[in-house]
């Protein structure tokens, strides 16, 4: 299971973008914020895509299925699939604009509050990575003191 993550979750182009065209699976979106409203958007969204929402704090995390494209907001969410048995092996990070930290890329700013996150999944076994765009080979996530934008 891969478990992308990009704050910009509310974002119709994210869905279109990055999940695999040649996909039969689901789009499974998990996030604390998600409510009745924001999950009209992204049905507007989808299209013909099967879209599960999960909220990890109140529903049941869903079985990984072959195919399936997940995407959080946050990185605390992996901490809470993992607690619930769905321990992606990647991470691969497309988004994360945090106010103050590391800057890693042209959409990647990570607090050290994250940053902490990162190294504790990497610690856990999962793989985190960096990709920029769809088209982009992912990049392997740098450990602080590794260069990085800053």
């Amino acid at each position: 299971m891969i478990l992308y993550l990009d704050d910009r979750l509310l974002h119709g182009r994210i869905l279109r973008g990055w999940e695999r065209k040649d996909s039969e699976g689901r789009t499974v979106l998990v996030s604390e914020r998600l409510g009745d409203s924001l999950q009209l958007l992204f049905l507007e969204a989808a299209g013909e895509t099967e879209l599960l929402f999960v909220n990890p704090l109140r529903d049941a995390v869903p079985e990984y299925q072959e195919g399936d494209f997940w995407l959080c907001d946050h990185p605390r969410i992996l901490s809470l699939l993992q607690k619930a048995g769905r321990s992606p092996r990647q991470m691969i990070l497309i988004g994360l604009r945090e106010k103050e930290g590391r800057r890693l890329s042209e959409d990647v700013c990570i607090s050290e509050e994250s940053e902490v996150l990162m190294g504790q999944a990497i610690l856990d076994g999962v793989e985190v990575l960096l990709q920029s765009f769809p088209s982009l080979s992912p990049e392997p996530y740098p450990q602080k003191g590794e260069n990085g934008l800053t």
